[in-house]
């Protein structure tokens, strides 16, 4: 569980940290409901999103917590944000193959590079 550490450091932002990190909101994800008591019983009286390992149901409780959060106030449906996402995939894949690379260059792709092909993906989108 590598979650502990970097939780904790987020955490400890939110109380110690400067007052930019006060308002500071995280969503929690684990696999199975109450999981994190094995590592972390501090957590108690958190709201944690459990997924069970499905993808969708990550997809969902990321979705559902920006509308909890407050941080939007209107969001796709989880199964078009779901369907959007598969279509980029098959969209990023299909042109960078095109283009010569292969599964193990997508794999090591920079994140800028990677960023950037998401920036132009969702401009064409958007406009059509």
């Amino acid at each position: 569980m590598n979650m502990p550490f970097e939780l904790g450091i987020d955490y400890g932002l939110r109380y110690f940290g400067k007052a930019k990190f006060k308002t500071k909101r995280f969503l929690i994800l684990e696999r199975e409901r109450y999981e994190f008591q094995k590592a972390i019983s501090d957590l108690s009286g958190v709201d944690i999103k459990a997924h069970h390992d499905k993808p969708y149901d990550i997809v969902r409780a990321v979705r559902n917590w920006f509308i909890e959060a407050e941080i939007l106030s209107l969001a796709p449906s989880p199964r078009r944000v779901w369907y959007s996402f598969h279509t980029f995939a098959s969209d990023f894949y299909n042109a960078r193959s095109a283009e010569g690379y292969s599964d193990e260059d997508l794999n090591f792709m920079p994140i800028p590079e990677y960023f950037d092909f998401i920036d132009k993906w969702v401009a064409f989108h958007t406009a059509s």
